[in-house]
């Protein structure tokens, strides 16, 4: 998409198949990206993904900013340009047409995989979950609690007995 001001009517067509946002929504998507996007670059990093409000609040917010700029394929390591960014929003949204092989939730659930995926392995360790849940209960919880419901997780979960979950092992939390 480049550093431009505008998208053409194509890059609207396309994205609009793409994603099922209509015409409105997605020039208003591309208008907050282009505010995020401050030294007009065609695409958005890590830092400027996390000024955007509530992250800082969410206290997952680092890790989401940190996987959806590794997913981007943008001209610096760890961008997102505004397809990348707009085909993220769509799978959230629930409405995008690359969906149609995998459910939408299937998508959500493997985005939240990899945001509990700490060290981007493929699969969730004890210390992948017990880093994630830290950040979750702040200090509501003592160590030796978190560790017993990660304990608990991985046991219930691992189906291999390998003490790491999958995304299919992983994905079973979410299928009642």
């Amino acid at each position: 998409m480049g550093n431009k001001q505008m998208l053409s009517q194509q890059e609207i067509t396309e994205l609009c198949k793409e994603t099922g946002f209509n015409t409105t929504e997605l020039k208003r998507i591309y208008s907050r990206f282009r505010k995020l996007d401050y030294f007009n670059r065609g695409y958005v990093t890590i830092h400027d993904l996390a000024t955007i409000p509530d992250f800082d609040k969410n206290p997952l917010g680092d890790r989401i900013t940190r996987v959806l700029s590794k997913e981007g394929s943008g001209i610096e390591k760890n961008t997102v340009d505004f397809r990348e960014f707009v085909k993220a929003l769509a799978v959230f949204n629930g409405t995008s047409s690359t969906l149609r092989h995998s459910s939408a939730e299937d998508e959500k659930i493997r985005f939240l995989f990899r945001v509990y995926d700490t060290d981007s392995d493929g699969y969730l360790s004890r210390e992948d979950l017990l880093l994630v849940m830290k950040k979750l209960v702040a200090n509501s919880l003592t160590d030796a609690q978190l560790q017993s419901i990660v304990d608990k997780t991985i046991k219930d979960l691992d189906g291999d007995r390998d003490g790491l979950l999958t995304f299919e092992e992983f994905k079973r939390l979410f299928d009642e």
